[in-house]
């Protein structure tokens, strides 16, 4: 119960424990996993002088405490190993992150031990896990029947600024691929677990205003003959 109440604060200020830390997560492209990264560098920090190194794991209740918490937010986050996407995520920040907590603790060390188990059952009725992230807020729909210019004009220039950003992340995956640098690797890792589709290897031009508004400016045209030479018959 002790252990329990320590890690489970969540004070307002964690500043002085965790600076060194921030160049590190201030990456991270998920703010959950930000947040919950700050407190776990800051229970670890505050929990290592506790720890004790029993050989019986069951002894060390710092270090058992503090993997059970940290348990407890990866089946919240996870949504009890439900959500690949997150899962990855968890792996590639969090559980490297505890990786370098235990090398700068020059103390006892606190060996990383799941508790976790992914049987928790999901009510039928909250329907399937949607990935939020593949859906982002900007996300440009673009209507090929649309016929007025202005509309035309703005989601074209969404469009181009796009396929450029588009383009620029081919470049720089295909550089990735051909490096082995840490960092890179962990890039590649994330851009592969969240099932990303390729980016398109080139994009076309803008659909040309002329040929989009050629046909309804035909008819008008048309129409406007057909009854100018019908009233002249009738006059």
């Amino acid at each position: 119960m002790y252990y329990y109440e320590i890690f489970n604060q969540y004070p307002s200020v964690v500043k002085p424990e965790v600076n060194e830390y921030l160049d590190i997560i201030k990456n991270y492209s998920d703010p959950i996993l930000r947040y919950i990264a700050l407190y776990l560098i800051y229970n670890y920090k505050n929990a290592q002088k506790l720890f004790t190194g029993a050989k019986n794991y069951q002894d060390d209740l710092a270090c058992n405490n503090l993997n059970r918490w940290l348990d407890q937010n990866k089946s919240f986050f996870t949504h009890s190993k439900k959500s690949s996407p997150n899962v990855s995520l968890w792996n590639i920040y969090i559980e490297e992150l505890w990786k370098t907590l235990k090398s700068k603790n020059k103390e006892i060390k606190c060996p990383r031990k799941e508790y976790f188990s992914d049987t928790t059952t999901i009510p039928e009725k909250l329907g399937l896990i949607v990935d939020y992230k593949k859906y982002p807020d900007d996300y440009i729909c673009y209507d090929p029947s649309e016929t007025k210019d202005t509309v035309i004009k703005e989601d074209c220039q969404k469009l181009n600024k796009l396929c450029s950003e588009c383009e620029n992340l081919r470049v720089l995956q295909e550089k990735s691929f051909n490096s082995r640098a840490p960092h890179q690797e962990i890039c590649l890792k994330l851009y592969r677990s969240l099932e990303i589709s390729q980016v398109p290897e080139s994009c076309g031009a803008c659909p040309s205003l002329i040929r989009m508004l050629s046909f309804p400016v035909f008819v008008t045209f048309s129409g406007t003959l057909f009854i100018a030479f019908f009233l002249y018959k009738v006059i």
